[in-house]
């Protein structure tokens, strides 16, 4: 088993470390910056309540990125991590989530994630660092 699939797991059956919010562990091991005022427990609600389609940005083991969409974000982390993901992420395990945007409907999110595959390097870079 994977690194986040097993801390995927004590999440879902309550085993977070004593002394650590749901928030911190999640910053800690899955290395997320929160929009301003959000938390990890209101965006997962958000997922699980409406399957809302997301943009996200994952790090692979060499440090390139890859945008993609989903309406299950960490199923898909996980899909790519399993090597049954995209076709650029096989061989480029383990990845990390490093950013994710709700968006309303799957058309935004196609939107969204053509916006950002465009931008450069930096451009993605500033974008993780800033939200």
């Amino acid at each position: 088993m994977c690194f986040g699939c097993a801390h995927r797991m004590d999440l879902e059956s309550g085993k977070i470390p004593p002394n650590t919010s749901f928030d911190e562990y999640m910053k800690k091991y899955f290395w997320i910056k929160l929009p301003e005022g959000e938390t990890i427990e209101s965006i997962l609600e958000k997922m699980r309540n409406k399957r809302q389609w997301s943009v996200y940005i994952v790090e692979c083991a060499d440090g390139t990125l890859y945008t993609g969409i989903s309406n299950n974000v960490s199923k898909r982390v996980e899909t790519h991590n399993n090597g049954k993901g995209a076709k650029y992420t096989k061989t480029r395990r383990p990845v990390a989530l490093k950013y994710f945007k709700t968006c309303g409907n799957r058309s935004e999110a196609s939107k969204e994630e053509y916006r950002i595959k465009k931008l450069t390097r930096k451009k993605k870079l500033e974008l993780i660092n800033n939200k």
